[in-house]
């Protein structure tokens, strides 16, 4: 979060100890923060997520207003008019502090809960542009550098992976539950992929649109599954396709339980499988990623991993749990 949690001298002495409720009113005098452990006020104006305290008004200075953490509130609104948006309720509050959801984020600018994630899920920055897009730092050091950034890091982010927007990780977390559900023909589920993409049209809006279900995936000849997708294909007959696709998601699927285990070794595509179903990008997948200008992704429902690849190359991989928090 950034705060500062322990001051010391110039030998090295404590000279101030802080611990902070979620938004951010400091915690003393209870639980063995006595003021013999140095816990109180001191004269060090850096304080919770490194705003600067301003000690005539008790307000944090967070760059674009200021914020009261007796409150949990910003003292004035947001300035950034553009910053409301319709996938995340929270944000129409224009006082409200990190969605009001301090748990998950922090509000380095004032103005923005952030755009900026790293591979646990977590918000480390905003690059001030409210353009609803999710931007995953798979680089440790420009991670580091974003993190350490007070206000909108502008810089260019070479490891970065861009998620359209939040709709497109609830919906993808959607098609992972679809995967595991029973169809019409996999009737105990686990054995079909589901997909999603999103994209434009001509340059309008962007669409999310649900893929028609694979089929479900016996044991061939070879005693193999080859679960497979067709992406052209939507759900919904009514649905199109955007043209311009900048998000594609499908599941590999989970396997049998251990009620319907096949023959077949778990090791027989080495530590890729869950039982019988590979579940890193396959040479399928990255043979078919050739939109330079599209997020490819591949959950492996068996394994509880996201794995985002290109023609070549996974490019970066993260639990789907932390998947998961990107879409909330």
């Amino acid at each position: 979060m950034g705060s500062p949690r322990v001051n010391t001298d110039a030998s090295g002495a404590v000279i101030a100890r802080h611990d902070y409720l979620p938004f951010g009113e400091e915690i003393d005098g209870v639980g063995g923060r006595t003021a013999g452990l140095n816990y109180g006020d001191d004269t060090i104006r850096k304080q919770f997520t490194g705003y600067e305290r301003d000690t005539e008004t008790a307000l944090d200075f967070a760059q674009a207003r200021y914020f009261n953490s007796g409150y949990g509130r910003f003292s004035s609104p947001d300035p950034l008019a553009t910053s409301a948006s319709s996938v995340r309720p929270q944000s129409w509050n224009r006082y409200s502090y990190s969605y009001n959801n301090p748990i998950r984020f922090s509000d380095p600018s004032g103005m923005l809960a952030g755009d900026f994630y790293n591979l646990d899920g977590k918000k480390i920055g905003t690059d001030g542009v409210d353009d609803g897009k999710i931007r995953l730092v798979t680089d440790k050091d420009e991670a580091k550098k974003i993190k350490t950034t007070k206000g909108p890091y502008t810089q260019a982010v070479n490891s970065e992976i861009v998620i359209p927007n939040s709709a497109c990780v609830t919906a993808t977390v959607a098609a992972v539950d679809r995967s595991n559900n029973p169809t019409a023909d996999d009737k105990k589920g686990r054995h079909h992929e589901e997909a999603v993409v999103a994209g434009r049209t001509n340059g309008g809006p962007l669409q999310t649109v649900e893929i028609k279900a694979g089929a479900f995936t016996p044991l061939n000849s070879d005693k193999v599954r080859a679960a497979e997708i067709d992406v052209s294909v939507p759900a919904n007959p009514s649905d199109t396709i955007p043209s311009d696709i900048e998000y594609e998601a499908h599941v590999h699927p989970a396997g049998p339980p251990k009620d319907m285990s096949s023959s077949v070794s778990s090791t027989v595509f080495n530590n890729t499988v869950s039982r019988d179903f590979i579940q890193e990008p396959s040479s399928v997948d990255t043979n078919h990623a050739t939109n330079a200008g599209t997020t490819y992704v591949v959950v492996g429902a068996g394994n509880s991993t996201v794995y985002f690849y290109n023609s070549s190359v996974t490019k970066a991989e993260m639990s789907y749990g932390a998947f998961k928090r990107l879409g909330r």
